[in-house]
């Protein structure tokens, strides 16, 4: 009798089972499947490629519009981690208007105490941006929010099997977009990853995990106290680093044995080049976390030094040593770099301004592989740096430029300096030390007054001549009309 009452349990089970389904299946909202998901971004991608050919900027507004509209009716409640993310990568979100019914959907699965539950967790984090870009919306509001978003990716119980597992690395890179007041709410959940980092964790983690070092520094204090916080955390990135360094460069040498052996073999190069590569990013991982910036010394402390293999100038510059007694302002540029180039005009406005006195204004380049001509036409030149060392010459009169330009052995990425994007201004008292970074060229960014006064404080520091100064700036008047 239990077995037969068992038996028409079961049956019913499944019927209703099917019944749900074919409920579900008439009100349009079954989950999709798998390839649903990787038709939507099959779609997104074909119709951004339409919009582009035919000359459509791809503006925000279009590229939500397009997502939303290769996602259409899918039941997003019904989605799983594996589709969302398939979504991510895609490129389909963050953008798509229905971004509430996604962080909805994924705050459910970051429940699951899994390691699938730790990267839904992590992939709310590219929603992050989406608070930040709308000036409208009230900030503490957005800080409680992005705060119990990073809280819950921070503190999942499987964030460490998650990475371990190659999963959820983005975080690193994600909570760069949060509300800074919301940063150093969670500054002590950042500090215990010390805690949650391995050794035996992917060289992608390893490669991500320093980005979460940029955040610290740029929300965090800068004392002494503030240093020795950090510091268990630096040390564990960069035994994570090490580790992965290590395993890297034997999979590297073993890649290259291989391909050396199977000479022809295109499909073996092409791995080869991407394991080298990879080793290479990591030394460069190790240089950076071991380096002043990731230490906090930078600032107040020497510069790194810097080796030139060509400078405009006679007798050329060949190390920065060659410029003690001077204040000297380094502005990391590339001739590719529209940024940079934009700020040309502001850059000669601060070299007229310093001429005749003990200031430097050094634009520090390096080899690219390419060179960008005064007209923005671009020169591939991979394996010919005497090719674009040459090419600087006619550029520097075709631009116009009037400050020293030099091209440094050091990478114009300089992990050293903390350098991750440029254009990039940093300034060096009469000494050799680092008295300034994270400047801009661009007076729109960083004032040419307060340049200004950052180089004449120098100067005066050091008992060097200074400019006459700066006349009071005119408050703009209002030339409306007033009514009456």
């Amino acid at each position: 009798m239990v077995r037969r009452l068992a038996a028409v349990t079961a049956s019913f089970a499944v019927l209703l089972g099917l019944a749900v389904s074919a409920v579900q299946a008439r009100a349009g909202w079954a989950p999709p499947t798998d390839d649903e998901v990787a038709a939507a971004v099959k779609t997104f991608s074909e119709k951004m490629l339409a919009a582009r050919s035919a000359g459509s900027p791809a503006t925000p507004e279009l590229m939500a519009r397009t997502a939303d509209e290769a996602i259409g009716g899918m039941d997003i409640s019904a989605m799983s981690g594996v589709q969302i993310n398939t979504l991510i990568q895609g490129r389909l979100l963050p953008l798509a208007g229905k971004a509430p019914a996604f962080l909805a959907r994924l705050g459910e699965l970051a429940k699951a105490t899994d390691a699938a539950g730790a990267e839904a967790a992590v992939m709310r984090l590219y929603f992050l941006r989406l608070d930040s870009e709308d000036p409208s919306k009230d900030v503490q509001a957005i800080a409680a929010k992005h705060a119990e978003m990073l809280r819950t990716a921070l503190r999942h119980p499987s964030l460490q099997r998650a990475l371990q597992q190659g999963k959820g690395g983005t975080i690193f890179a994600s909570m760069r977009a949060a509300n800074p007041l919301a940063t150093e709410q969670v500054l002590p959940d950042i500090l215990a990853l010390d805690k949650v980092l391995t050794t035996d964790m992917p060289a992608q983690v390893a490669l991500s995990a320093p980005l979460m070092m940029d955040t610290l520094l740029a929300v965090g204090k800068q004392d002494e106290t503030a240093r020795a916080a950090r510091e268990p955390l630096r040390v564990r990135l960069l035994e994570l680093i090490r580790a992965a360094k290590t395993k890297a460069d034997a999979e590297a040498a073993a890649a290259k044995t291989e391909v050396d052996k199977n000479a022809g073999d295109e499909a073996l190069a092409r791995a080869a080049t991407e394991t080298a590569r990879t080793a290479e990013n990591l030394a460069r991982a190790e240089k950076k976390v071991d380096g002043p910036f990731m230490r906090g010394t930078l600032v107040g402390g020497p510069a790194p030094n810097l080796d030139f293999i060509w400078s405009n100038t006679n007798p050329p510059i060949k190390t920065l040593a060659d410029l003690k007694g001077k204040v000297v302002v380094l502005d990391f540029w590339a001739t590719w770099c529209g940024p940079c180039v934009g700020s040309f005009p502001d850059v000669a406005k601060l070299q007229a301004h310093y001429d005749g006195y003990p200031v430097v204004i050094l634009g520090v380049t390096s080899i690219q592989g390419s060179h960008t001509d005064a007209s923005g036409q671009r020169t591939e030149l991979k394996g010919q740096p005497e090719k674009e060392v040459e090419l600087m010459t006619p550029y520097i009169k075709d631009k116009g430029i009037t400050w020293t330009i030099a091209f440094s052995k050091q990478e114009v990425f300089n992990p050293e300096y903390g350098i991750t994007g440029i254009p990039h201004v940093a300034l060096l008292d009469a000494k050799g030390v680092v008295r300034y970074r994270g400047l801009h060229p661009n007076s729109k960014w960083t004032s040419f007054e307060e340049k200004v006064e950052k180089i004449d404080g120098l100067l005066k520091e050091a008992g060097l001549p200074t400019p006459p100064p700066l006349p009071p700036k005119e408050d703009k008047k209002d030339d409306q009309p007033k009514g009456g």
